[in-house]
């Protein structure tokens, strides 16, 4: 074996070995290790590749091979046909900025990496989240009937559609919310769909069908919806769901059937698997701006900043946002202001 190729064998079993027991610290190793991981080449995009050092998405998809980083500049992408990234060990970034990049991001390589980018939403299965958000739809995690192991850290979202079967899925300081409150019989439960990502009126965390055990941990997470948090799937007791030190608002209930809602954290065993760990706050956060719960995007950094009188304040829960509404490393974080 070329030493070239022995080092990225042993690369990608540090990497799996990180994976096995997603305690707080393999968490931080394996952020840290997607914040700074580099590729064995950077293939630079902007939308019909107009920028100078650029290329078109296109062209880029034809050169992009596993281990490589695909970094797409800020703009509105029209791929003829749908961007689905199937490369292995790949890095899908932006700059980090709160300036749009104009597509669905779609990636189902194993061991991959998002990071650093603004991005319509995201559907993936074996993958690292680090320091991004979506502004319109969401986050799927889908494991095609495989298992999967993914980590979404320091991330905002309105809403997530997970399906935890035979997987392992940790989102840790990050934040989904929707403050948006429907009107009574006005909309239906689910009112977007695109491939398996389903965007949901009434929860913000959505939960495919299950036929294995799978789990699903959040920790340190800010969850804030103006109807219901979780959706029950059919033979939702196959999913453990750790809740560890979050904060977790609704503003009708933690989750609901057609039959049943129930709005205590403890009564969550009706539905799943539950373990809670820590101290789950369950009171409603105040932030350095006012919630509107009549509209829908509202992920800023003051919609989404603790004030010092909220809850949780102090704790480093939620995503640790910047200056520019887009969440930072906490130690590039301007301080949290009172309110």
């Amino acid at each position: 074996m070329k030493r070239s190729a022995l080092i990225g064998f042993f690369v990608l079993i540090s990497f799996f070995s990180l994976f096995s027991g997603l305690d707080a610290a393999n968490i931080n190793a394996i952020v840290q290790k997607a914040r700074t991981q580099q590729g064995s080449k950077t293939i630079i995009c902007s939308p019909n590749g107009e920028k100078e050092g650029t290329v078109s998405l296109e062209e880029g998809l034809k050169e992009l091979r596993s281990g490589m980083v695909l970094h797409l500049t800020p703009g509105y992408y029209n791929p003829k046909e749908p961007v689905i990234l199937e490369q292995n060990n790949i890095i899908v970034e932006s700059d980090g900025s709160d300036n749009v990049c104009y597509l669905p991001l779609t990636v189902y390589g194993k061991d991959c990496v998002i990071r650093k980018i603004n991005v319509r939403w995201i559907e993936a299965g074996d993958v690292v989240i680090v320091d991004s958000k979506t502004n319109w739809g969401g986050i799927t995690i889908s494991n095609g009937g495989k298992k999967v192991e993914a980590v979404i850290f320091n991330t905002i979202t309105h809403g997530m559609s997970i399906y935890a079967d035979k997987s392992d899925i940790t989102i840790a300081e990050s934040t989904i919310l929707r403050a948006y409150e429907p009107k009574e019989g006005g909309e239906v439960e689910a009112a977007w769909r695109y491939n398996t990502h389903v965007r949901g009126v009434y929860n913000i965390i959505n939960f495919g069908k299950m036929e294995k055990k799978g789990d699903v941990t959040f920790e340190r997470c800010i969850l804030y919806s103006g109807s219901n948090i979780f959706s029950v799937p059919a033979n939702g007791k196959m999913i453990e769901i750790t809740l560890d030190n979050n904060i977790i608002y609704a503003k009708k209930g933690i989750a609901a059937t057609k039959e049943k809602s129930v709005n205590d954290l403890k009564d969550l065993n009706d539905f799943f698997g539950v373990k809670l760990k820590g101290d789950n706050i369950h009171k409603q956060p105040t932030f350095l701006k006012e919630l509107n719960v009549k509209a829908d995007w509202q992920l800023y950094t003051d919609t989404l900043t603790l004030a010092a009188s909220s809850p949780g304040y102090g704790k480093n829960i939620g995503a640790n946002m910047g200056p520019k509404n887009m969440p930072v490393p906490r130690e590039n974080a301007t301080p949290e202001k009172k309110k």
